[in-house]
Parts: structure tokens; C-alpha cells; sequence
């Protein structure tokens, strides 16, 4: 059938038929027949065709603008109809998410630690409503230094100082105020590391103690002196006298501060609490490697409510405690905590973090030395056994030797740990005995027969002192795994004990053989014979012990 034999309607006579080009944003358009030549032309936006034929048969609806085709399916309209109201419902959901975890985030933020956004509001309005009161406006302004010394903010806390300054001729209590002033500038001198101009400031607040009330305000300047000489004695190099000198000024001005404090305390001032913490904690940190409460009388007495940072030191300092005592382990989980505690502040504890992640990749080093260490703790540990009038804590001296202590060695600060006084002890083991006995846990129970077996031990009682650590099991067995770090240091305890009688045994064996040459040898005398190179190579030992 010829195109001229198919019959048009009317409409397709009238329009004709268009055609659509593959060149973008360009159309040719057929004009009426009327002899005019085809123009191509360009038009923004051309006109709208629809077009309808038989090779679309499911109604596909077609719309040309210049040269681009949109095709528009009535069934897939309805699928995308669907698909956004999904699409909203999903993001409704998503935005209800956001504003829960913006409500439980702003809950956090407002018992976190470290809000200085709302201290700051809180600084203006106080400031603002007390600007005629002299008195307490000079207490908000102190405050604010405390603010400043561990926000780091040097100049800001200056300049409080000089506000401080001029507010102090103004109190009714002049005296006290100035050495409330000074000892904060010390303070943050020596957050600066400014040790010599700190130690003139102290010399200055010292002088006014007469004036201050008992409780926390002497305390804080006990503490401030017992901090400056802390961190003098540990990060500088001093002669063995300054560092003797420097350790016993700490201790006795961190005991004056705990002193003061707990008097604040026993006085309802609930704001010793927590510096009353601080106290015990940095003096156990002072202490560290001597028989001390100070970390449990923190986690026993005090612990209910620890803020974060303290909770932080407080880990740090029974992790060096136990790294003293050679328990690398222990001494690894508790830096471990810490810098999970540090970790969970959202960087309100820039320093805390630091020094735990130093702590915890210190001890991961020793690990690699343990073998030598280990070995050179075995041959102290001998002879500290072997000698009654040795001391646990100067063989912890001989063993930390070249090693490290917050980068600071033995070696640098010489006798930092003093001999411990035997009769000291007895008297305060006594007095437990004696009078608080009664109500006992059984960890100070246990801790008590551990005590009790090393002072045994050093008047050289061996039997006694093995009766001694057996108690100390017993009562650590019975505790149900409540007590694991008493019962590992019986168990140590206890098989060193043991070892020291085959010691003995051996020895006494040693020193008959020396006392029968001696006898053969009418010349020589005992003194002689044990100088003598060949004395203990048949049974073992070398002449260390000699």
C-alpha cells in the first residue's frame, strides 16, 4: 500500500508530523508548504508537542522542550509518590534522632566536668550582682584564678590577680585576702614552670598564716607548698641533701594540708572533700614506693563523688605505686584506666591524657627489658633476704637504677626514699592490735599480717615471719577473690620465705666448710679463707654473697 493510499484526518493534515535531532538544544522544524526554505533555529524554551502514535501502546505521554524528550509514566509517578512520602517519613524519623542526641548531648554537657561556656555566664552574672560587695566580689575574683591556673590561660589569671589587687584594700579582711593572693600566684608560676619566683611568693604567704582562718583556706597554702616542692624534687636535678631536704618539706606540708582540710571537713565545709582527695592522692604520689594509705584511703573513704580529674590522678598514682613494686601488670591496667578516665572527658583533660599515654607506652617499653630486669631484681632480692638488717625499699632503690620514674632516675635525685624506722612501725602495728582491732576488714587484716611478716623479717625472724604471711593467705583465701592483689603478694611473700631458709641452710653449709679449711690451716684465719676466690664455686654461688 503507497503513503498517498492511507487516509489523514483532518488534524494531520492541519500539523504536520515532527521531527526530533540528536544535536543538543537544537531543533529543525518543518514549515507550511507554502516554497520556504527548512531554517534551523535555536529557542529558549520552544514550544511544548505532544505526540501520540501507534508504537506507543501504553499511553507513554512524551514532551519535547527543544531538542530534549522527558517521558512521564503515570505508573511510575506513583512509585515515585510513594517512594518520597517514604523518603519523608525516614527523614522525619532522622531528625527525631538528631533531636534526641542533641538533648541526651546537652544533658551531658550540663553535668560534664569542665563547662567553661556556663562557668563564664555564671563568672559575668555573679561579678555583675556583688560589683558593691567588696568582700565577696574579691572571693569570685580569686575563684576565677583558680579558673584560669587550669584552664592554662596565664594572661587571663593575671590580670584577675591585678583586679584582686585592687580589691584587697577595700575588704574587711585585707590580711587574708593578700595571702589568698599570693599563694594563687605561686600557683600559677609554677604551672609555668617558674620555680624560684614561686618559692619567693610562698616565703610571702607564709607571713600571713597567722591571719588566715583554720580549715581550707590554710590548707590551700600548705597544699601550694607541697606541690612546688614535689615538682622541684622530681623534674629538676638537685644534689642528694636538696633532694632529702626537698622530700621531707613536701611530705610535712602535705600532711599540714590533710591536716586543715580535714578539719574543714569535720566543720561542714563540703568543699574540703575534694581537696582533701587531692591531698592524699598527691602525697601517695610523693610517697610512692613507701609503705602508705594514701591511694586507699581515697578509694575507701573517698571516692563517692570523685570528679574526673582526680579519679584520673588517682589511677596514675597507684599505677606508679605498683610499678614500684615491680608488678608491671597491674601497673599497666591501672594507666590503662586512666586513660580511659582521661579519655572519656571530651578533651577537658589535655594533660591527664598526655601523661597517662606517656605512663602507658613507658611501661609497654619495659616489657621489652623485663628478662634483664627480672634478673637484677632476683639478685637484689637475694641479697636483701640474706641480709636482716637490708630494707625492702633500698632494694627498690638498687633496682631502679637506670631505669625510669617520670623521667627522673634514682640517679638524679639520690635518697629520695628514706630508710624506714622499724620501731615506727611496730608501734603503729601495735596500736592497730591493740586498739582498733575490733570491726577489722579483712584486707587491712590481711595487709596487717603482711606487715607484721616483713617486720619479722628484717630483725631477721624468719619462722615468725613465715607464721605471719600464712595468716595473711588464709585470710586472703577466705576473702572469695575479693582481695586477688593481697593474695598474689602472700603467695610472693610467702615463697620468698621459703627460699630464704634453703639460703640459709646452704649458707650455714658454706660457712662450715670455710670455719673446717681454717681449722687445717693453723695460719690462716676465717677472714682470710672467706676472701678466698675458690669459697662457694662447688655449691653454686658466687662470692656476692660475701
Amino acid at each position: 500500500m503507497a503513503d498517498s493510499d492511507i487516509p489523514r484526518s483532518r488534524a494531520d493534515i492541519d500539523q504536520s508530523l515532527v521531527q526530533y535531532g540528536t544535536e543538543e538544544y537544537r531543533q529543525i522544524v518543518q514549515q507550511p508548504t507554502n516554497d520556504l526554505p527548512l531554517l534551523p533555529y535555536i529557542t529558549p524554551p520552544p514550544v511544548i508537542y505532544k505526540v501520540y502514535n501507534i508504537s506507543n501502546p501504553v499511553g507513554l505521554q512524551i514532551e519535547s522542550q527543544g531538542g530534549l524528550m522527558a517521558v512521564e509514566d503515570l505508573r511510575k509517578a506513583l512509585e515515585d509518590q510513594k517512594r518520597e512520602c517514604k523518603e519523608t517519613q525516614t527523614d522525619w524519623s532522622r531528625d527525631n534522632e538528631d533531636k534526641e542526641r542533641r538533648q541526651r548531648e546537652y544533658g551531658r554537657e550540663r553535668t560534664c566536668q569542665g563547662n567553661w561556656a556556663k562557668y563564664d555566664k555564671f563568672l559575668r552574672t555573679a561579678m555583675k550582682r556583688h560589683e558593691e560587695d567588696h568582700d565577696i566580689l574579691v572571693r569570685i575574683v580569686l575563684e576565677d584564678v583558680v579558673a584560669a591556673y587550669f584552664r592554662e590561660d596565664f594572661h587571663g589569671g593575671y590580670t584577675s590577680l591585678h583586679q584582686a589587687d585592687d580589691l584587697v584594700q577595700k575588704v574587711s579582711d585585707p590580711a587574708q585576702q593578700q595571702a589568698h593572693r599570693l599563694y594563687l600566684k605561686s600557683a600559677l608560676l609554677r604551672k609555668q614552670r617558674r620555680h624560684e619566683e614561686a618559692e619567693n611568693i610562698n616565703t610571702l604567704a607564709l607571713q600571713g598564716l597567722p591571719h588566715i582562718r583554720p580549715g581550707r583556706d590554710m590548707a590551700a597554702i600548705w597544699y601550694n607548698i607541697a606541690a612546688l616542692k614535689a615538682q622541684v624534687l622530681y623534674e629538676c636535678e638537685n644534689s642528694p641533701d636538696r633532694a632529702k631536704e626537698l622530700y621531707l618539706e613536701a611530705i610535712s606540708a602535705f600532711h599540714n594540708a590533710i591536716e586543715h582540710y580535714g578539719s574543714g571537713l569535720d566543720a561542714k565545709d563540703e568543699t574540703c572533700r575534694n581537696q582533701l582527695r587531692r591531698s592524699h592522692i598527691r602525697l601517695a604520689m610523693v610517697a610512692v614506693g613507701c609503705c602508705g594509705k594514701q591511694p586507699k584511703e581515697v578509694e575507701n573513704n573517698l571516692w563517692e563523688g570523685i570528679p574526673k580529674r582526680m579519679r584520673c590522678s588517682w589511677y596514675l598514682a597507684k599505677s606508679d605505686l605498683f610499678r614500684r613494686r615491680g608488678k608491671t601488670q597491674r601497673a599497666t591496667e591501672m594507666a590503662e584506666e586512666a586513660l580511659k578516665v582521661a579519655k572519656t572527658a571530651s578533651g577537658d583533660l589535655p594533660s591527664e591524657l598526655r601523661f597517662a599515654e606517656v605512663r602507658l607506652g613507658l611501661l609497654k617499653r619495659t616489657d621489652e627489658l623485663k628478662r634483664e630486669e627480672t634478673r637484677v631484681e632476683k639478685d637484689a632480692e637475694d641479697m636483701a633476704w640474706l641480709s636482716p638488717d637490708g630494707s625492702l625499699v633500698e632494694t627498690d632503690a638498687m633496682v631502679a637504677v637506670g631505669c625510669w620514674y617520670d623521667g627522673t632516675s634514682t640517679v638524679t635525685n639520690p635518697g629520695l626514699i628514706p630508710k624506714q624506722d622499724l620501731q615506727i612501725a611496730e608501734n603503729s602495728l601495735q596500736e592497730v592490735e591493740n586498739n582498733l582491732w575490733e570491726g577489722i576488714p579483712k584486707r587491712m587484716r590481711c595487709s596487717w599480717y603482711l606487715a607484721k611478716s616483713d617486720l619479722f623479717r628484717r630483725r631477721g625472724k624468719t619462722q615468725r615471719a613465715t607464721e605471719m604471711a600464712e595468716e595473711a593467705l588464709k585470710v586472703a583465701k577466705t576473702a572469695s577473690g575479693d582481695l586477688p592483689s593481697e593474695l598474689r603478694f602472700a603467695e610472693v611473700r610467702l615463697g620468698l620465705l621459703k627460699r630464704t631458709d634453703e639460703l640459709k641452710r646452704e649458707e650455714t653449709r658454706v660457712e662450715k666448710d670455710a670455719e673446717d679449711m681454717a681449722w687445717l690451716s693453723p695460719d690462716g684465719s676465717l677472714v682470710e679463707v672467706k676472701d678466698s676466690s675458690m669459697i662457694g664455686r662447688r655449691h653454686g654461688h658466687s662470692r656476692l654473697f660475701y
